[in-house]
């Protein structure tokens, strides 16, 4: 429509009512997904990188643990040696678990995690619950240890 409100039989763009242009250029759209593209491939590696270190740092401590375990075994060996050959047999499980920690690849520990998800949703949540009480007594007991009020 003209100004004077006839019909010309043109339509205004949407540029004219001051909505967004009709189509992006084709150029500019490839290269907003290549930007995103390299800052998705960009986060994807930081977070392997991250879990790599994570998943050796947790095969230590499992590690770790596993010894104070067999420790604690050998203490027990002479009250009691039934009790310290079930002692012995979790720190061999805790030592057997982190060995295959550390020869699983951290995408494989990332599809397990999802699977295990996807089947036991209930199981996760359960885990996810307990970490959280965990993590919150830990936070409790750390800002004591610092004086602050928790």
């Amino acid at each position: 429509m003209d100004p004077q409100g006839h019909d010309t039989g043109v339509s205004p763009s949407a540029d004219e009512w001051g909505g967004p242009p009709a189509s992006p250029t084709p150029s500019s759209t490839d290269t907003a997904a290549g930007e995103r593209h390299k800052a998705g491939d960009t986060i994807r590696q930081a977070v392997h990188d991250v879990a790599g270190r994570q998943k050796q740092a947790g095969a230590e401590v499992m590690d770790a643990t596993g010894r104070a375990i067999r420790s604690a075994a050998d203490d027990l060996e002479e009250q009691s040696p039934a009790v310290a050959d079930l002692i012995r047999s979790g720190a061999e499980r805790v030592s057997s678990t982190a060995a295959a920690l550390r020869e699983r690849d951290v995408d494989e520990l990332f599809e397990s995690a999802g699977r295990f998800a996807r089947e036991r949703p209930a199981a996760l949540f359960g885990v996810a619950v307990v970490a959280g009480l965990a993590l919150s007594r830990f936070l409790k007991s750390s800002a004591r240890a610092r004086g602050e009020t928790p």
